[in-house]
């Protein structure tokens, strides 16, 4: 073939893709799921994981609905060329469910994905969350389809009839080859089938039972975020067949709406790039490489068309307790610890110096210097005066005496050092003969007068 004639099949395939991609609608994903679910930091974690800027990032405003976007480009583009966006909703309070008629349009759900984000740090409310979410999206769904026209709603619903039933393992080549026997098969023999035909052969392949039994026409995800603590939950009491008993109970939810079942992590990065790599491809056709998980806990993945109830009751039958129990009285709250203390308070240290020193004033004792109107200076009554016996003990008059006076001093004084103990006995000396009678006056001779007057010049000249 000639240059020339090749150059025009080259700028005509151009043109094509051109077309096609200036055809591709912007998709619309919607992020159920409460406060503290993780949702909007997933979103900032793929814009980061694909270098989207931090200036996207979505901040928790509480508006009771946010608003974020996605672009869009292939992953092998070096440029990284936009070709479409992705409009993202972030909804947290049933509350505020009116606030979804803007969301859920006629247009808008022509190329739209569901997602319900829970948290594994609550993995006991994961039933009942997804039951109110989903209430409340039949509601918004049934109200956007009603101003669909009626062919409208059935090509949404063969769209994901088509998809689930075509779903084909990346990498897996040996099942789309018996895939494709089988479509062979009901063709007649020797006879070549061509594409319209091909594509009613395949319209006469059923899905297995159990799949898909509720069809609105638009794909559901269901995100288990913060899979970082399943390793903590399976080091648990019995957590291996909780956590079996979890991915049992979800995935029997959501094979009913052939939704995809996919464990994330922000703060680990598992997952992130799947999710969104999987978008992608719901959305855009983008071509998708990631293989389901089932074996890792933390990394579950199971796309739309792989899961069947088949499959689910060979997995968990051997290893599922009570399988027929409600989900509700298998995963229950962990038991809240009873606080028998009261939580103690810290007072600010200048308010409690305040309170300290106004205590000392009001326990202060007065002294004898205090003013007028003092309690401790009002004359109190007069009291009896002491009998002389009583001021001072009677002077002794032989040994037995000095024995009894001194065992009672002994007994009656505190444990004092021998210095103290010998001024505290010289001064009781010293009372007692102060105490003691005066003797009689009599008449004395000279000669006992020098002896006396000589005692006392020695006593002088001891003292001094």
């Amino acid at each position: 073939m000639s240059k020339g004639a090749e150059k025009p099949k080259i700028w005509e395939n151009l043109l094509k893709e051109a077309i096609q991609e200036g055809k591709a609608q912007d998709g619309t994903l919607v992020l159920f799921g409460p406060k503290g679910s993780g949702k909007r930091t997933l979103l900032n974690t793929i814009q980061a994981l694909k270098g989207m800027g931090e200036e996207r990032k979505v901040k928790d405003l509480s508006y009771g609905i946010e608003y974020g976007y996605l672009d869009v480009f292939r992953s092998d583009d070096a440029e990284k060329d936009v070709i479409g966006r992705v409009n993202i909703w972030f909804f947290d309070d049933i509350a505020h469910k009116d606030l979804l008629d803007v969301v859920f349009t006629k247009e808008s759900i022509k190329n739209m994905i569901v997602a319900f984000v829970l948290d594994f740090s609550e993995n006991w409310n994961f039933m009942s969350a997804l039951n109110d979410w989903m209430v409340l999206c039949s509601e918004k769904i049934g109200q956007a389809l009603k101003e669909v026209p009626l062919q409208e709603q059935d090509d949404l619903r063969n769209k994901l009839y088509n998809s689930v039933r075509d779903y084909k393992d990346p990498g897996q080549e040996e099942a789309q080859a018996l895939r494709r026997r089988a479509t062979r098969r009901v063709s007649k023999v020797g006879e070549v089938l061509n594409t319209e035909e091909m594509k009613e052969v395949k319209t006469l392949i059923p899905l297995p039972p159990g799949v898909l039994t509720i069809n609105y026409g638009i794909p559901f995800m269901v995100i288990c975020n913060k899979s970082d603590l399943v390793e903590a939950i399976e080091r648990d009491k019995d957590g291996e067949n909780r956590l079996d008993f979890i991915a049992y109970t979800l995935r029997g939810f959501c094979i009913q709406y052939a939704a995809t079942l996919i464990y994330t992590s922000s703060k680990q990065n598992i997952n992130i790039d799947i999710l969104c790599d999987y978008l992608f491809h719901r959305m855009f056709d983008l071509p998708l490489i990631h293989r389901p998980d089932i074996l890792h806990k933390d990394s579950v993945f199971l796309p739309a068309g792989y899961d069947s109830p088949k499959i689910i009751n060979e997995t968990y039958t051997n290893f599922v307790k009570n399988t027929t129990l409600p989900y509700d009285e298998v995963v229950k709250p962990p038991p809240k610890k009873l606080n028998t203390r009261e939580d103690v308070v810290a007072e600010d240290g200048q308010v409690f110096l305040q309170k300290l020193k106004e205590t000392l004033k009001s326990t202060r004792v007065p002294t004898s210097s205090a003013g007028a109107g003092n309690p401790e200076n009002e004359e109190k009554p007069a009291e009896a005066p002491e009998r002389p016996s009583e001021r001072h003990p009677p002077a002794a008059n032989g040994p037995q005496d000095t024995t009894q006076f001194f065992s009672r001093l002994i007994s009656s004084t505190p444990r004092q050092s021998d210095a103290n103990l010998r001024a505290t006995v010289e001064q009781d000396l010293l009372k007692r003969s102060e105490g003691e009678k005066k003797p009689e006056t009599r008449k004395i001779d000279s000669k006992e007068a020098d002896k006396l007057l000589e005692i006392i010049k020695s006593k002088s000249n001891v003292k001094s």
